[in-house]
């Protein structure tokens, strides 16, 4: 199916004599004003239907992130219960050793809760930077893909974005022609290129051989360097809160790219009803 584009109407319309439109040729012109106006308000619907997309996986990705965060605070709260009790047995302690009848105890007794405080301090400060994972989207316990169901679709949208001759995006994450598009006026690459620079980065730290094949893949290394941002529903994998707030940002780069959209449409419109008025007769 060969798709029309609304700027290639506006040239036949443009191609009328302004007192024809309104004259000899205003069936025409009505039809191609018609034929505009749909292709416009196709373009405005089938960007809400994309943003409503990138609102659910981002969804799905905070309430993982969620969990994780969740859990991660609960173990670093614990750990600073403990290193609270640790630093408070030290104190009573030092208080004892201060007594001489009690000063061998009171040694043992500071020692003994310093250590303690001193490990759960450590082990609350090592929570924070290192925090579990989960399986995105839905898995086993080792990821492995589930049986499919329709209710359990997670968009994959920043695929396509990077990806956009690959067809094995799912779940509804391949994009329409008209975002396509305007995707590829100069935001596709505005948008991909310091992630792709970020990944080149990280393979550059690793080994030289890496940082080869980035150059002449920048694409696939992306999606070796930093996988999670591809996870989908037929390839599932191991995330951190990390992870989900990379592929939250990300998703809200793109979202906030396409949303421009609909400000471009509005404007088009004004200019058309402008410019292709039919004039004072």
């Amino acid at each position: 199916m060969v798709t029309r584009c609304a700027y290639d109407v506006i040239k036949v319309l443009n191609q009328i004599p302004a007192r024809d439109r309104c004259g000899l040729r205003a069936a025409e012109a009505s039809i191609l004003r018609q034929e505009v106006a749909d292709l416009v308000v196709t373009a405005s619907l089938q960007v809400d239907g994309f943003l409503a997309e990138v609102d659910s996986e981002t969804g799905q990705v905070r309430g993982v992130h969620d969990t994780l965060s969740d859990n991660r605070d609960s173990k670093v709260s614990n750990s600073t219960l403990w290193s609270a009790v640790g630093t408070g047995g030290g104190a009573v302690g030092s208080s004892l050793a201060l007594v001489n009848k009690a000063a061998t105890a009171g040694n043992w007794v500071a020692a003994t809760f310093g250590g303690i405080g001193t490990i759960f301090g450590f082990r609350g400060w090592y929570q924070q930077l290192h925090s579990s994972k989960a399986c995105f989207p839905k898995g086993d316990t080792q990821c492995h893909p589930l049986p499919f169901d329709p209710k359990d679709c997670t968009p994959t949208m920043l695929f396509h974005l990077v990806f956009p001759e690959r067809p094995d995006a799912s779940c509804h994450s391949n994009y329409d022609f008209a975002i396509d598009e305007y995707l590829d006026g100069g935001w596709r690459e505005k948008l991909t290129g310091p992630w792709l620079a970020e990944a080149a980065d990280k393979a550059k730290k690793e080994n030289r051989k890496k940082l080869a094949s980035c150059k002449s893949d920048p694409h696939a290394c992306l999606e070796a360097e930093e996988p999670y941002l591809f996870v989908r529903n037929e390839k599932p994998g191991k995330v951190s809160i990390d992870d989900l707030t990379d592929r939250a940002n990300k998703l809200s780069d793109l979202r906030s790219a396409v949303s421009l959209m609909n400000r471009d449409l509005s404007r088009l419109t004004e200019t058309l009803a402008q410019e292709l008025h039919c004039p004072p007769q």
